[in-house]
């Protein structure tokens, strides 16, 4: 969807990419990533992105933040590594584990378009939850921190939201500490 889009621009929800082939970059908040396929580009909202590429192959999955916390669940969407716009990269490599995320991926969309609408939304959900807690197993294989998910951090992720929503208008510390 936004890998033909070759101009600065942002989303109010969130983006998972999963990238099966292709070439080209992915610029995300003015880091430039390149794209050679087995891979995943997290965009959290608000984030701007472009993308330099035409002959890219994959899945596109958008949700907002009601979306994924209308489940109930031991985690939060940022406990997870991927949304944290000053803490991570936004690119996973994901090498050899490719085939078991495409296949939840696969299943996400065989539930998407199915006629059964008892329990889809639902179904979906969970399904984003499971992908979500994989892809963060693989970034744990990727790194040498074996403990990357971030409790406690809402705090810190509304801080990113309000300098995204008021950065030109208000630069005074106090504004935001008083947020």
């Amino acid at each position: 969807k936004c890998f033909g889009e070759k101009k600065l621009h942002q989303h109010h929800h969130y983006i998972l990419y999963l990238i099966a082939s292709g070439s080209g970059k992915h610029e995300i908040d003015l880091n430039e990533y390149e794209i050679n396929g087995n891979q995943a580009f997290f965009i959290s909202s608000g984030q701007l992105h472009q993308c330099f590429a035409s002959d890219v192959l994959g899945y596109f999955i958008q949700f907002d933040l009601d979306f994924y916390h209308s489940i109930r669940t031991p985690f939060k969407l940022f406990d997870f590594p991927f949304f944290h716009t000053a803490l991570l990269e936004s690119c996973l490599e994901l090498g050899e584990n490719y085939d078991k995320i495409q296949n939840l991926v696969s299943q996400m969309f065989l539930e998407f378009e199915a006629k059964e609408n008892l329990g889809k939304w639902n179904i979906l959900r969970y399904q984003l939850e499971i992908l979500l807690i994989e892809l963060t197993r693989i970034k744990q294989q990727n790194t040498s921190n074996a403990h990357i998910l971030v409790p406690n951090n809402e705090k810190l992720r509304k801080l990113e939201f309000l300098i995204e929503k008021y950065f030109v208008e208000h630069k005074d510390v106090n504004f935001y500490a008083n947020q």
